[in-house]
């Protein structure tokens, strides 16, 4: 019974960090340098949604590494100097081995892992190469892993 709450409270964590990283992606104000001129903020880009189940136009889907996976909210963000791109999807592989296989991929495919966390709530990997950057957050969910991965290019 203890280790079904203790469960139940590791995954409602999850969920919480999840919803957290989700708005601050959403509400995420460049710094000053990417911001648009005009000084009121009002012409902030907005995000581009995706219909429900794929990924919004300019993903990379290779960067979903569970071919099996449920997408979920995807959307993109043109800032004037870069793109952003967003997806979050549902997987029912665990978290250490998304964590193992988003490490063995971005090494494998010309990019350079210089930040990750193994977390008890939540697994991180941020990692760039010549042209972009990737993070990706894997918290542990109901039979397996929600991820959200930010692309910029």
């Amino acid at each position: 019974m203890k280790d079904k709450r203790r469960g139940n409270v590791l995954i409602w964590i999850g969920v919480g960090a999840l919803i957290v990283i989700i708005l601050l992606i959403l509400f995420w104000k460049p710094n000053a340098s990417q911001a648009p001129s005009g000084g009121t903020g009002v012409n902030q880009p907005m995000p581009t949604f995706a219909a429900q189940g794929q990924v919004a136009q300019g993903f990379p889907t290779s960067l979903i590494l569970d071919s099996a996976a449920l997408v979920g909210p995807s959307f993109s963000i043109d800032y004037s100097q870069a793109n952003q791109y967003t997806a979050q999807y549902a997987s029912t592989m665990s978290v250490a081995t998304l964590f193992a296989k988003y490490k063995t991929y971005l090494a494998a495919n010309g990019w350079t892992i210089t930040n990750q966390k193994a977390k008890t709530s939540f697994d991180s990997v941020y990692a760039t190469n010549a042209t972009s950057s990737v993070n990706v957050v894997i918290t542990p969910a109901t039979g397996g892993s929600q991820v959200v991965v930010t692309f910029d290019k």
